[in-house]
């Protein structure tokens, strides 16, 4: 018998219910998955642009295997010291198997890629939202607003852009597990973790994944559901990962050192300012964004906005725990991004840092969407709210396809961002190098010119010489070119600019009038070309010089063996014929 002064344990309910009251219907998620197939369409014909022919051309071929995928080595050509992200390069050895070298294979997987994160976000705004109507209504509303989402293009129409995209697969499934009523298995938790763990394969900003799936189990999921297994394998699938980046990487934290000064925290403030900004009002969207908003204004606005976030999640606590959570995961998802305001201070923020923080605030309004259909539940009120919901995911959409033919072409992509960005300097040189692609170099010297007076850091005054450079050896202005090629190499002695003053060098010893200049320049030439293959040993172009160089010295053997070299690591034609073709020569004399 129980005493008269005790009371009976309060249980939580589970926000996710048991089981389902109503079947789910299935036209909403064909309609979200046409939607994002729909509004990246034109995104299908795009080309390679900005950093597409680093990564996927000159990157890709130094990943022959798995090993070299999980392992890499540490001598990639312009690849970062902070990336771990062998799933991410594992698509893109899928796509190139599929289609080779041209773009179309590369475009059209991320879309598939985004369109099953949209229908992802429908499922899980099902689960959290409920299956009756006003439910399947809210969960609707935020799968369409995340497949039309302006802010996705950077990230679902630029080829290297995908890791933002392949990192929320793996979560979202993991989550969308997870709080399945029907999973109840004990062995749900590993394979939940294992999802995660996938994601932290792709890129780095899915690591909030880790704390907030078993926050998922513990504030939403079923009573019968505990997330101390959650808790324990999500733990495990993060010391794997950070393992192996740790081995990889020499250090967690990877190779760039951050930048911080006493106004870093204001910029961090700043960059959380821009963050919300763009979630709710992407307007005068830009690829380069290299300062942050930092006055008193705008970070009194970032100071308020937080605080309302602070106190809507603690006042939904013990009224409606999904607030809090998706609150929390809004920002949670937003936290990996700052450290690239002390690690890149030159670009601070990025658009596709917002793909997986866009998640919740997609499901943050469809919270709102169902609960205003609760709150008036007239047939009327229900017309309006699906109208307004349609005028927004149509002015999404016009948004998102007009952002995309941004994104078709560098020459495309650099006029729309010189034009937004007149401070700096790369988005004139990048321009100037898509003139170059166009034939017009005219155009691209006064182009590199004006970026001079614009704001460099060492690498782009490096870049701006070395181009400049180019263009007088295009023109056979040797010794100009030479000039400009010394001014980059004084700056950062990259195996880039030494093979450029080599074949300078080269060209001077094959034009020699006597065996004395001959050998004097041929051995100028080698010294050169091997400090180039030094830094890069994974560029075959640079062995072809060096064995030319030798040639020239008279050393047939050694020079011999640096072509064979060139074909074996892969060198690109038609200098592949012609250097068979050499060979065959030497080979007959």
């Amino acid at each position: 018998m129980r005493s008269r002064d005790s009371k009976p344990a309060k249980q939580r309910q589970p926000i996710v219910e048991s089981r389902a009251t109503t079947d789910t219907p299935w036209w909403p998620a064909a309609c979200v998955i046409l939607l994002a197939v729909g509004v990246y369409a034109n995104a299908f014909g795009n080309g390679h642009v900005w950093d597409d022919p680093i990564v996927l051309d000159r990157q890709l071929d130094v990943f022959k295997n798995v090993g070299t995928v999980f392992f890499p080595p540490r001598d990639i050509p312009q690849y970062s010291p902070d990336y771990y992200r062998p799933l991410t390069t594992l698509s893109y050895l899928l796509d190139r198997s599929i289609s080779g070298t041209g773009p179309r294979a590369f475009h059209v997987s991320v879309v598939f890629y985004n369109a099953l994160v949209s229908l992802l976000v429908w499922r899980l705004g099902v689960l959290l939202f409920g299956r009756e109507r006003r439910g399947v209504w809210a969960a609707t509303a935020a799968a369409a607003l995340f497949a039309v989402h302006p802010i996705h293009s950077e990230s679902v129409a630029w080829a290297s852009g995908r890791s933002d995209v392949l990192a929320a697969l793996g979560p979202l499934a993991a989550l969308n597990l997870a709080l399945d009523p029907r999973a109840r298995a004990p062995w749900v938790a590993w394979v939940a973790a294992s999802l995660v763990f996938l994601g932290l394969l792709a890129k780095e900003t899915a690591f909030p994944s880790v704390v907030l799936l078993p926050l998922a189990v513990a504030w939403l999921g079923p009573d019968e559901r505990r997330w101390q297994p959650y808790a324990v394998a999500c733990g495990i699938a993060a010391a794997a990962y950070l393992t192996l980046r740790s081995i990889v990487l020499t250090s967690v934290a990877g190779g760039t050192p951050a930048a911080i000064d006493s106004e870093t925290p204001m910029k961090i403030l700043a960059a959380v300012g821009f963050y919300l900004r763009n979630l709710m009002l992407p307007i005068q969207q830009s690829a380069y964004i290299s300062d942050l908003e930092t006055s008193p204004l705008a970070l009194l606005a970032c100071v308020l906005g937080i605080a309302a976030a602070l106190v809507a999640a603690a006042w939904s606590w013990s009224r409606d725990r999904r607030v809090t959570f998706l609150l929390t995961w809004l920002f949670l998802a937003i936290a990996p991004s700052l450290a690239i305001v002390v690690k890149i201070p030159a670009a601070p923020v990025a658009e596709r840092y917002l793909y997986i923080p866009s998640i919740a605030f997609c499901l943050l309004v469809g919270w709102g969407v169902g609960e205003s259909l609760r709150r008036w539940p007239s047939r009327a009120a229900e017309i309006g709210f699906v109208t307004g919901i349609a005028l927004v995911v149509a002015l999404g959409s016009m948004a998102t396809i007009a952002r995309n033919r941004v994104w078709a072409s560098n020459m495309a992509l650099w006029t729309d961002t010189a034009a937004k960005n007149q401070t700096d300097a790369l988005p004139l040189r990048s321009l100037a190098s898509a003139y170059i692609d166009q034939g017009d170099r005219r155009r691209a010297t006064e182009l590199f010119k004006q970026a001079l007076t614009r704001r460099n850091d060492a690498r782009g005054r490096y870049v701006l010489f070395n181009n400049l450079g180019s263009l007088a050896l295009q023109e056979q202005n040797l010794d100009e070119a030479q000039k400009l090629y010394e001014q980059a190499a004084a700056i950062q002695p990259e195996s880039e600019v030494l093979y450029n003053l080599g074949i300078i060098a080269l060209q001077r010893a094959l034009a020699a009038t006597t065996d004395e200049e001959q050998q004097r320049l041929g051995e100028s030439a080698r010294r050169r070309f091997q400090s180039a293959l030094d830094l890069n040993p994974h560029g075959p172009e640079i062995r072809v010089g060096l064995g030319q160089s030798l040639q020239a010295l008279g050393q047939r053997e050694a020079a011999r063996k640096q072509f064979e070299m060139a074909l074996a690591d892969g060198l690109a034609e038609p200098t592949a014929g012609a250097v068979r073709r050499l060979l065959t020569a030497m080979a007959g004399k």
